[in-house]
């Protein structure tokens, strides 16, 4: 041990905080400058370790400690040494103790390790660590060296009874000799108080005879009451002891029913448990089983109609088909119809172009010659109307103008019909073509409809497919739900639960705190205690007895966190919370556990995050799970461990045992286990909830999808139907339009050959008009000339062959032509009408058939199948639940079956046991009674007083109660007869007797104690003579040993001075008793002469004092020494060997190489040697009336002391000037 470091503040000339470097375990060497704080340095090491054995400081005194300088006055201050303590030396399980020493005006106090302590505990803690309250020479101040010097032999004798503790042996020789005369005192009183009691004793003697008779009665009375009442007192303390033996076995019975009761309460609460969750469960079922009765019976509802409408729609398919193909017979046997009429049309078609060819060449033939013929007749008449060619050129131009207009306007008029006619053929083109562009049409838009209905079916297949996927993510949400809202319930409870096991103002302080930290977002905020570890359910109990409250303490990182929080619950007015900073929490180590079965400590049973460790060692480091009450006993006084049982039953390890009964179902672990498990399902449910929601949602978004999908094919499907209904609509319109163009055929006929009349007409006239010009261009002649008398004749001969042959022409025209015309008429009335009308009749029911639903199309069997599997698994699905059902329904009525058998034994176990209370309490009241009659007895007994000797004897315990009763009786009797006799001198015959008795134990007493306090005394002495004697040759031998150390060839001795008049004396006490002083005798030279202490110079003084001082050093050693100073009056010889002294032994080996303790010195000094003699070294330095310390080197330290070796010497020589 030896001191670490030091801290001073506003101690005399330090007026700020000061704190040097770290000492040496060594040899610490302290120099400045004279006056500049050295001593003062060495002051406050002594005014903190020195000062604990003086009295109080008066109020100059603590003033003179206090720092007076220019600036704020200082009020307080303070000394504090830190002293390492790896060796264990001072007993406080640290490495390094502290110890502070604070004054001011009005206040001295003590600190160790900044704890408040009292002087006292200061000095007790110093002296059992090597310290010794008689040797006060390990801290040696300036003039203490002197004093000794100075010192006589007398003095020095006292000296070393100082040291051998002399002092405590007189002082309590002089304490025994006062109680030994106490006691001498009391002992008179005593024998005069016997005097005065003889005197009445033979006083009372008259009355000796019927005294001793009635003495006699009264012993043998007292003898049965005792007798009577030792055997009442014996027979309660049987029954006492049997019902206690009965009562143990009650209450071990009644602890075993209290298991058993709490075992079948837990069972029956598991089973409500159960039974609420079956409940839950078979609601569930039962509304699963509805909507599966609900969608069975849908789907019953959608397979008739399914099966209605394919019935219907293969009805309909079966008429469809059947009208079908008697429509396509009756057009294929129309068409071959048709194909016959044609081929005969076409057969009759050139015979009839030919036949009208002919009547037309043949009438145009005939209209030329007819119109030559009517030429020259109109000629020849001309001629004859006319008498001159004007005129009758007049009359051929307007004949002509006239006949051109004619012909412009028969030529207009053909080219009408011819345009007309044109135009009409242009037009049955543009039909046949937009007939046959709208039958592809029409064929386009039916595959569209066909392929729409395809994927339309397949998209309800999709569909209904991902409705049942909905159903099911609906069903599975609907049961997350049930099962979230059971486990809300069971979290709550069990948080109530947790909540009612502390106090209201706890629990709010708690949630606040939690509510605190995640509001500020606070970290290092870690939770309650029991939130924090794990334990096997079996500890649970036990933990909770063990940890108390301290398990709803907060966790956090460091105090600063704590200080936060505190200070926000006191704004907040939230209540009071223990924290547990783990930075400041030191448990220590683990104890010493026992080596045993039955005992296990509670740290290892606990699973915890080891940053947590501290904290958990604070609450259960001494905590020890034993087997029963009798080992927690044994291991409490042994390893000093609080212990309990599995049961909750606790032992201190102060010895005090605690238990009872303990409702389990408030268990705090069980319910903040409950709290944590239901809260991880949560979480879980949480998280399935989420899930199952994503997969809703994405499961609608696909329905709505393929919703949306199939309300876009069914729009392509209307839309396609649409168009074949328009389509349809032009196809027939296409048909009527052919059908009226096959009956304006013979219209068109007609038309034609009025065009080749008009056409005809237009030639016929353009020959007339060439005739007229002609005619114009002639002659005037008056008759007509043979040529066309010739002509005339030729032309009407001409004009009769023409007529005949224009006549049978016609006629068979007219029969050819009726011929085809009745073939067109067959054709287009009947034939090609009734075709258009049976293909019309054909694409009406194939668009039926197309445009028919999906489900009553080529898909409805599909649908139909579809829906019978879907009613097949919805039967299968309404089954299994409905099994389900009864099987939860079967389990229900099994646990409410095992529910009312465990009531029932709940019940019954209850009744027992309050039988057995009854019983107990019985018992209780018995056991009562037994002891107020113990009571009773004893009360009795003690009234009796002391039975004399010889006035009980084993006759009595033979005796009956009865018998006693009647002895007593007699005595009475006997004793009413003696009623004359003086009682009241009885009494005090009595009475004096026993003070006599007592007086004279008393007495005994009194001498046995003068005898003891006489050999304690003569003990004493000689303990006080031994100690003196062997203190005296340790310092005599070390003086002997230091003074060869520190002066090479010299030689010291102490001896022992006797008064003159007990020189002789014989006995070693009585040798002691003679010492009138220690002599010292030194040589400082080999051969030198001996001196004595007078006869030395001021430097060999201070050496021998030096030499006595470490003499006494050795005899009784010091961890560390302070020397102030103590080479000062010595020569640089002696201060070489003083110094080389100090360096052995601060050194932690010997002279022969072996390991030593080292010894610490811290001195102060002006000289060299002891500062080449250091392991480190300090400068003290003043200025403005402050001191500063600070380490510095070796070099360092020598030029300081050069520097005021130097400012010494200029002012000596100054002086002398």
């Amino acid at each position: 041990m030896h001191i670490k470091c030091m801290v001073l503040e506003g101690f005399k000339c330090y007026k700020d905080r000061i704190a040097p470097d770290a000492f040496s375990p060594r040899h610490n060497v302290v120099v400045g400058a004279n006056g500049s704080g050295k001593s003062n340095f060495f002051a406050a090491v002594n005014f903190v370790l020195g000062d604990v054995l003086g009295g109080p400081l008066r109020a100059e005194e603590k003033k003179s400690l206090l720092h007076e300088g220019t600036g704020s006055h200082v009020m307080s201050a303070y000394v504090e040494v830190v002293l390492d303590n790896s060796d264990g030396r001072i007993p406080i399980d640290k490495e390094e103790v502290s110890i502070k020493r604070s004054i001011g005006l009005k206040k001295d106090e003590y600190f160790i390790n900044r704890t408040n302590v009292t002087k006292n505990e200061v000095a007790s803690m110093l002296e059992a660590a090597g310290f010794s309250r008689l040797n006060p020479y390990n801290i040696v101040p300036q003039g203490k060296v002197t004093k000794l010097t100075t010192m006589k032999d007398e003095q020095r004798l006292d000296l070393v009874k100082e040291i051998a503790g002399t002092r405590l042996y007189d002082m309590r020789r002089e304490e025994s000799r006062k109680i030994m005369s106490q006691t001498r005192d009391r002992r008179g009183k005593i024998v005069e108080m016997l005097g005065y009691i003889e005197t009445r004793l033979a006083e009372l003697s008259n009355e000796k005879e019927e005294l001793a008779t009635y003495q006699a009665l009264d012993k043998r009375r007292k003898a049965c009451d005792y007798a009577y009442y030792d055997k009442e007192l014996r027979k309660a303390k049987a029954e006492l002891e049997k019902m206690d033996s009965k009562r143990a076995a009650d209450a071990e019975a009644c602890t075993s029913a209290n298991k058993r009761e709490d075992e079948v309460k837990r069972a029956v609460k598991a089973a409500e448990k159960k039974m609420n969750a079956l409940g839950a469960d078979l609601k569930l079922l039962a509304a699963e089983i509805s909507t599966a009765a609900d969608d069975q019976k849908k789907l019953m509802e959608q397979v008739a109609r399914a099966e209605v409408e394919l019935k219907q729609s293969e009805d309909d398919n079966e008429s469809r088909k059947l009208a079908e193909e008697t429509a396509k017979r009756e057009l294929k046997d129309l068409e071959q119809q048709v194909k016959q009429v044609k081929t005969q049309l076409d057969e009759r078609a050139p015979e009839c172009a030919q036949k009208v060819a002919e009547a037309e060449r043949l009438a145009r033939e005939h209209a030329r010659v007819e119109a030559k013929l009517h030429q020259l007749y109109a000629r020849e008449g001309r001629a004859k109307s006319f008498s001159t060619k004007k005129e009758r050129d007049a009359h051929l131009k307007k004949e002509i103008a006239s006949l051109k207009a004619i012909v412009a306007k028969n030529e207009q008029q053909a080219r009408m019909l011819r345009t007309e006619l044109d135009g009409m053929q242009q037009k049955a083109v543009e039909q046949s073509k937009a007939a046959d562009a709208a039958k592809a049409k029409l064929a386009q838009h039916r595959a569209i409809q066909e392929e729409a209905r395809q994927r339309i079916a397949v998209l309800q297949q999709d569909r209904d497919a991902k409705a049942d996927v909905r159903k099911g993510l609906w069903r599975q949400e609907q049961e997350l739900l049930h099962a979230m809202k059971t486990n809300e319930a069971e979290l709550d409870k069990a948080r109530r639960t947790l909540q009612y096991s502390m106090s209201r103002a706890q629990w709010d302080a708690v949630q606040a705190v939690k509510r605190i930290a995640a509001q500020q977002k606070i970290k290092g905020v870690h939770g309650m205690l029991l939130e924090l570890f794990s334990v096997d359910e079996r500890f649970f109990t036990a933990v909770e007895v063990s940890a108390g409250n301290q398990l709803f303490q907060v966790v956090v990182d460091n105090d600063e966190v704590a200080a936060r929080l505190m200070k926000e619950l006191q704004k907040a007015n939230a209540g009071r919370v223990t924290f547990m900073p783990l930075n400041r929490i030191r448990p220590g180590p683990d104890p010493a556990y026992p080596d045993s079965l039955d005992g296990v400590p509670m740290l290892k049973k606990l699973k915890f995050n080891p940053e947590f460790r501290p904290a958990m060692a604070q609450v259960f480091r001494k905590c020890l799970v034993v087997r029963n009450l009798d080992v927690g006993s044994k291991f409490s006084k042994s390893h000093h461990l609080n212990c309990v049982t599995m049961e909750g039953d606790q032992v201190s390890d102060k010895g005090a045992v605690s238990g009872g009964y303990l409702d389990v179902r408030r268990s705090r672990l069980q319910a903040q286990l409950d709290v944590v498990k239901l809260g991880e399902q949560a979480s879980d449910h949480a998280k399935q909830k989420e899930r199952l929601a994503e997969e809703i949602a994405e499961v609608d978004q696909q329905v709505t999808a393929l919703v949306g999908e199939l309300q876009r094919e069914e729009a392509v499907l209307q839309k396609a139907a649409a168009a074949m209904e328009m389509e349809g609509v032009e196809a027939s319109a296409h048909r009527a339009s052919t059908s009226t163009r096959d009956q304006h055929r013979a219209a068109d006929a007609q038309k034609e050959r009025a065009h080749a009349a008009l056409l005809s007409a237009a030639q016929a006239d353009r020959e007339r008009l060439e005739a007229f010009e002609a005619e114009l261009a002639s002659d005037f002649t008056s008759g007509s000339s043979p040529e066309e008398e010739q002509q005339r004749k030729t032309l009407q001969e001409r004009l009769q062959v023409l007529s005949r042959e224009s006549v049978r022409a016609d006629k068979a025209r007219v029969q050819v032509e009726g011929i085809v015309r009745a073939l067109e008429t067959q054709l287009s009335e009947h034939l090609q009408r009734r075709q258009g009308e049976l293909e019309a009749e054909i694409e009406r029911l194939h668009s039926e058939g197309c445009a028919q639903s999906p489900e009553r199309g080529g898909s409805a069997a599909t649908r139909l199948e579809e829906l019978r599997s879907r009613l097949s698994g919805a039967e299968k699905a309404h089954a299994d639940l409905a099994s389900q059902h009864e099987s939860k329904k079967r389990e229900e009525r099994d646990l409410a079956a095992s529910l009312e058998k465990l009531r029932a034994e709940l019940a019954a176990e209850i009744s027992r046991q309050q039988e057995e209370a009854k019983e107990l309490d019985r018992l209780l009241s018995r056991r009562s009674q037994l002891q107020r009659k113990q009571e009773e007895a004893t009360d009795c007994i003690r009234k009796l007083g002391a039975i004399p000797s010889g006035g009980f004897d084993q006759s009595f315990t033979s005796k009956s109660r009865e018998q006693l009763m009647a002895e007593k009786a007699d005595c009475n009797r006997q004793l009413e007869q003696l009623g004359h006799v003086n009682k009241k001198a009885h009494d005090q015959y009595v009475n004096f007797s026993d003070q006599r008795h007592k007086l004279l134990e008393r007495e005994k007493e009194i001498v046995k104690g003068e005898e003891a306090i006489t050999a304690l005394i003569e003990h004493l002495d000689a303990k006080k003579d031994e100690a003196l004697e062997r203190t005296f040759k340790g310092v005599a031998k070390n003086f002997a040993d230091v003074f060869k150390e520190l002066v090479p060839g010299g030689e010291g001795k102490m001896t022992m001075r006797f008064s003159e008049e007990e020189s002789d004396v014989s006995t070693a006490s009585k040798r002691i008793a003679s010492y009138s002083g220690i002599a010292l005798k030194v040589r400082f030279a080999s051969g030198g002469d001996v001196q004595t202490m007078e006869q030395l110079s001021g430097g060999q003084k201070t050496m021998v004092a030096l030499v006595l001082i470490f003499a006494i050093q050795r005899c009784d050693p010091a961890p560390f020494y302070i020397f102030d100073e103590i080479d000062a009056a010595l020569d640089a010889t002696f201060r070489a060997s003083l110094a080389k002294m100090i360096m052995r032994q601060s050194m932690d080996t010997d002279e022969n190489g072996e390991e030593c303790t080292p010894t610490q010195f811290i001195t102060t000094t002006f000289r060299p040697e002891l500062i080449r003699a250091g392991t480190k070294f300090y400068g003290v330095t003043h200025r403005n009336k402050v001191s500063t310390i600070k380490s510095i080197d070796m070099k360092e330290a020598l030029r300081i002391i050069s520097e005021d070796k130097s400012r010494a010497l200029q002012h000596v020589g100054s002086h002398d000037a």
